[in-house]
């Protein structure tokens, strides 16, 4: 009698739990849809006292796009958001049960690298909320912070201003993705853009063609998603007779980047940047350094683009260092000058070898040729585009330019002269293909014979 009781008892339970497990899945599905409301983020910091058309979109302008998703992309649509912040999903959504769920949703817009017209918007909302609730509501909050750049009034260069200004920051709201960022003119004294949070750079603005790089002073630690940061800037016009993309001749003449036929100019190298970086520590020879005009490239390979390894050992050549996620180092003048002090009398260092063996003499009055710095090369990248156009379909130029980013993957690296900070086995390369900043050895592998990295090398000059 006993055993039967304790098998009423179990059967009891076990139906009872059945029973709970269908009321759970049973809800009617009418009373399963997710219904979501998005309310607009408000913006922090110094720039809430500007008015809201220069201070950007303040409210969803009734065609926004949101994704939204249930318990992190179990369910996943797509909604218009209305101006009263109403949803309109593609697909509805439905509770899967009657527990609790979070749902969430993001809006990205714009291109976070190139600004100039439209600012970039990345915001991100998350409730937890169950079927009992009514309607979600959604708040979003920004992902990026915003800088906004003041031209002071008494340092407008011509009745346009700066025509152009970009500024070095991070890209990356998951973590770090340093890159030149083109800001949006609101005006002749404002410039905005919306970065991901973290430290920025130098600004790089542009006037009568002529690209010239800014420090900021003082800037904040650490820039928070959300708020806003306004840095006043005093710029003046300079004069250094030269133009990113104007061609360097052997003679040592600069000629216009407009110009047509060059037949017989025998040029040489072409300008990348214009005046002297605020991150070059170099000391040059006084006639660059009393009329500093700028940076040029050469036209191709010095090791006729086979590639060649750094060097052939562990020799630290006392460059100028830089940890991962830095790229501004400039100093490559001073670099060549201690690599080959370091160099001298030994065949080991084939990389700086090859920049002093090169076949085209550097120009008069100029540095002569020297391995770049992993920040010139970064430099050279950005502008590489520039620079291919105007060796296209020009008399006397036609063929000369080897360009930087042919071939694919592998193909497309060019070692710098900048050394690893902490490891000096290491130096630093910039893969043309991407604009990809990365380390890896300069010696040869010692147990298989192989060379660990065969990258190219492209000289420079200053002038």
């Amino acid at each position: 009698m006993k055993t039967r009781h304790i098998i009423n008892i179990l059967f009891s339970l076990m139906v009872v739990s059945c029973s709970t497990d269908t009321v759970y899945e049973d809800l009617a599905r009418e009373n399963q849809a997710i219904k979501v409301v998005a309310t607009y983020p408000t913006l922090e910091g110094e720039t809430r006292a500007i008015s809201e058309t220069q201070e950007g979109k303040c409210s969803w302008g009734g065609d926004d796009k949101i994704t939204i998703m249930v318990d992190k992309n179990q369910q996943k649509t797509i909604g218009t958001v209305a101006e009263d912040g109403t949803v309109t999903q593609e697909e509805q959504l439905y509770w899967p049960d009657i527990r609790e769920h979070t749902i969430s949703a993001t809006h990205i817009s714009g291109n976070i690298m190139d600004q100039s017209k439209e600012l970039a918007y990345n915001m991100y909302a998350e409730a937890k909320a169950d079927w009992t609730g009514g309607v979600v509501e959604l708040q979003f909050a920004h992902k990026l912070t915003k800088i906004r750049i003041n031209i002071e009034k008494s340092s407008y260069v011509g009745p346009e201003g700066i025509t152009e200004l970009s500024i070095e920051a991070n890209t990356n709201v998951n973590g770090a993705g340093t890159g030149v960022i083109k800001m949006k003119k609101v005006n002749n004294q404002y410039f905005d853009a919306h970065v991901a949070p973290g430290k920025i750079g130098d600004l790089v603005f542009t006037f009568n063609g002529q690209k010239t790089r800014v420090k900021l002073k003082k800037t904040a630690k650490k820039h928070e998603a959300g708020k806003a940061y306004i840095y006043h800037v005093s710029i003046k016009a300079k004069s250094y007779g030269v133009q990113v993309g104007d061609y360097i001749c052997a003679d040592g003449k600069i000629i216009d980047s407009g110009t047509q036929d060059l037949t017989g100019k025998n040029v040489v190298g072409i300008v990348f940047y214009v005046g002297k970086h605020p991150d070059d520590k170099s000391t040059y020879p006084s006639q660059i350094e009393n009329s500093f005009h700028g940076y040029a490239v050469a036209l191709k390979d010095a090791d006729n683009g086979q590639g060649t390894a750094w060097a052939y050992d562990h020799t630290d050549c006392h460059t100028y260092t830089v940890e991962e996620g830095s790229d501004n180092e400039f100093s490559g003048y001073y670099n060549t000058v201690n690599i080959r002090k370091y160099s001298a009398g030994r065949n080991n260092f084939p990389a700086i070898q090859a920049v002093n063996n090169f076949s085209l003499a550097a120009p008069k009055g100029s540095t002569g040729w020297f391995m770049p710095s992993v920040g010139q090369l970064k430099e050279i990248y950005n502008e590489s585009d520039n620079i291919s156009k105007n060796f296209s379909g020009k008399p006397g130029l036609n063929g000369s330019w080897v360009s930087m980013k042919d071939g694919a993957g592998y193909a497309s690296p060019y070692w710098s002269s900048t050394e690893m900070k902490g490891k000096q086995n290491e130096a630093w390369f910039v893969r043309f293909l991407n604009g990809e900043v990365q380390a890896l050895p300069k010696e040869k592998d010692k147990e298989g014979g192989a060379v660990w990295s065969c990258w190219k090398v492209r000289p420079i000059f200053a002038f």
